[in-house]
């Protein structure tokens, strides 16, 4: 790769630590590309400063790194855009002071840096980690806060006609799911332009030991979806798994603003059997101090990165569909898979039973099949074109 070609990544969060899945996702990608020899700049829209200290560490893989101020009002709701777009309009007044061979912009999230008059790039890829319209329809059933629910209702109409918008501005379109770019097919203007470029994987698959009743789920518990999975979870298969295996332990990690730590702590003061650990820095030590993942999610879309994240990390997955959906799993072989309340709990309960071989069984299929379906390579080809 030549390494003059430069690369300008416009994201919508500062990507370091990579505490929820779409940070993940704009990370590791972003490794991919020093790895490939790239000269790498990133714009971040942040409501606060990043610690001095992350963005010392983002200077390791890029040269430069630019901060804009994402902020928020009341007045935005009302704007024909959606929320998540507006909030980011800094984009559109920021001085670029060179121009770049490549943009990479990190969803629609950050389509306004289009309108910069300053921004020159001679390619623009869009990542597309959802479709967003769709997501946040599921956010709003996953929640039973009105204005909440008003909200996303609200930015789910905006971005279906908001979205088009930017496909249409984008010279690549790259999908995380497969199936995204097949629900594209009645836009047929959209499938030249358009790739599967699946989550990257960088670091190397673990083998765990898989020898105790430990299930670990991970999330960003700021998100209404992902404490509704936990809900669900708690109230339906906990309570049953405690009767049957006092051994049995379950272990949430969540990512979440420090000012919410306390309500959730408050929330869930009276379940037993159940760890909370809030903004791990490091999640290796949970990977390996257990021994079965779960994504138990009733709404959402795109691809779940926690459930890739796991499998990396030599942990077998029991899901719902929803949490499993884009990766490309086959049931049985890869995973186990969960829809109501009796068959998550059968699940469960099942591979509590099996022995250490057979518990390994699925993961190294998953894992097999995750190896076979390398981003870098298809990224490399992406650029190269």
């Amino acid at each position: 790769m030549n390494s003059s070609k430069s690369v300008i990544v416009v994201i919508s969060n500062f990507p370091f630590p990579a505490h929820h899945g779409g940070s993940f996702d704009v990370f590791e990608r972003i490794v991919g590309l020093k790895n490939l020899g790239f000269n790498i700049d990133i714009i971040c829209t942040c409501k606060d400063q990043p610690n001095p200290k992350h963005i010392e560490y983002m200077h390791t893989l890029v040269d430069d790194v630019f901060i804009v101020k994402r902020e928020n009002k009341f007045s935005q709701l009302f704007h024909v855009s959606p929320l998540q777009v507006v909030s980011r309009k800094a984009l559109k007044s920021f001085i670029f002071k060179k121009a770049y061979h490549y943009a990479i912009l990190e969803t629609e999230h950050v389509g306004l840096v289009l309108k910069n008059e300053t921004f020159i790039a001679q390619k623009i890829f869009l990542r597309l980690q959802n479709n967003e319209s769709y997501y946040f329809k599921q956010l709003a059933k996953s929640t039973n806060n009105i204005l909440e629910k008003i909200y996303y209702l609200s930015d789910a109409v905006k971005f279906k006609f908001y979205s088009k918008k930017i496909f249409n501005k984008a010279d690549r379109l790259w999908f995380i799911s497969n199936e995204e770019i097949k629900s594209k097919q009645k836009n047929k203007a959209y499938l030249p332009k358009s790739a599967h470029l699946p989550s990257p994987i960088n670091s190397e698959f673990i083998r765990q030991k898989l020898d105790n009743k430990n299930i670990l789920y991970i999330a960003s518990l700021s998100m209404p979806n992902n404490i509704e999975a936990l809900d669900w979870y708690l109230k339906n298969i906990h309570s049953k798994l405690l009767l049957e295996f006092p051994d049995y332990k379950l272990i949430v990690v969540g990512s979440i603003d420090v000012s919410e730590i306390n309500s959730i702590k408050d929330k869930y003061s009276t379940c037993n059997g159940i760890e909370i650990n809030f903004n791990v820095p490091d999640l290796n030590h949970f990977y390996s101090t257990c021994s079965l993942f779960i994504n138990p999610m009733q709404h959402g879309a795109g691809v779940k990165l926690k459930t890739i994240n796991a499998m990396v990390n030599g942990l077998p997955i029991v899901s719902t569909s929803v949490g499993a959906e884009g990766i490309g799993l086959i049931e049985k072989e890869m995973f186990f898979l969960g829809n109501s309340e009796n068959e998550f709990y059968d699940k469960i309960y099942d591979y509590f039973r099996l022995d250490n071989s057979e518990r390994h069984r699925s993961i190294d299929k998953a894992q097999h099949f995750l190896r076979q379906n390398n981003y870098l390579s298809i990224l490399k080809d992406e650029l190269v074109q």
